[in-house]
């Protein structure tokens, strides 16, 4: 009999300790963004998943932040959907599929593949012409861990454009980032994570060579709930705020498992007819 209760309680420690380790994550999104002048919406859809080679240990500490403490190799893929209430754009359909992999040494390797289908941008009425632009974009990066918490990374991308029935063109574009994050313990059961990154816009030398800022930090009050907020600020100079998009968002964790997720976001513009406000709300599930 006392065998028999060692085995139990055995297989409940080892069904505890393996409690936190998923193989899949999916989640959904919804937006809506509303411009400040014309009160045109802008409706916004996402769906992605995730699978995790080695699995997700969500048990390091905020779940939130699980697979970045856990170095968790993966594959991934979304679909993204946005559609203006307006007769000038047309919707947007954007595709991605990536994988991050994480060496035995703390380097890690990205490559992310995205389509977007269907982006007028606007410019057919200018060109007096029916016009489809596609897109595709490959970004490569990696990483390195200087230690359990905190890193710094580096990627680039390139977007190509595909212009149809249009007597213009858009140049090829591609982009430079370099960035760091670190999650950090402020108090028992209770962290902060921070994150900035610069990103140098470039459209092929064509004298519109810009720049971009993020700042972003989360405060997690226990592993399951989060505040945060971020800025970042779009200009000619590596430290001007001549636009500027500005977010908060929350996290909390219902059960270890499932999340649900809000947000705000406001888009302030040197050309004010470009400002807006908009709100996100979502869903994400580890099994």
């Amino acid at each position: 009999m006392k065998k028999v209760l060692s085995l139990i309680i055995a297989g409940i420690v080892a069904t505890a300790a393996n409690a936190e380790e998923y193989k899949f994550e999916v989640g959904g999104d919804y937006g809506q963004f509303k411009n400040d002048k014309s009160n045109a919406k802008v409706d916004s859809y996402s769906a992605n998943g995730k699978f995790f080679f080695e699995g997700l240990d969500a048990s390091k500490g905020p779940r939130k932040e699980a697979e970045f403490l856990s170095k968790a190799s993966n594959i991934r893929m979304s679909f993204h959907k946005i559609s203006p209430e307006t007769d000038v754009l047309k919707d947007l359909n954007k595709y991605s599929l990536g994988a991050t992999y994480h060496f035995r040494a703390p380097f890690f390797a990205e490559l992310d593949i995205t389509y977007m289908k269907n982006t007028d941008l606007g410019i057919g009425q200018v060109l007096d012409d029916k016009v489809e632009v596609n897109s595709r974009s490959y970004r490569l990066g990696g990483g390195y861990y200087i230690n359990k918490d905190w890193s710094v990374y580096g990627d680039v991308t390139q977007i190509d454009h595909q212009l149809r029935n249009v007597k213009g063109s858009i140049e090829d574009q591609t982009n430079w980032t370099i960035g760091t994050k670190m999650v950090k313990p402020t108090a028992a059961n209770q962290w902060i994570a921070v994150k900035s990154e610069y990103t140098s816009l470039d459209l092929d030398g064509k004298d519109a060579h810009d720049n971009s800022l993020l700042v972003a930090a989360d405060y997690f009050f226990n592993r399951d709930l989060s505040v945060g907020a971020s800025l970042k600020g779009l200009g000619k100079n590596v430290f001007s705020t001549e636009d500027k998009i500005m977010s908060l968002n929350a996290s909390y964790y219902v059960v270890p498992q499932v999340a649900l997720t809000a947000s705000y976001t406001k888009t302030s513009m040197e050309n004010d007819a470009a400002d807006s406000d908009g709100f996100g709300l979502g869903v994400r599930a580890r099994f």
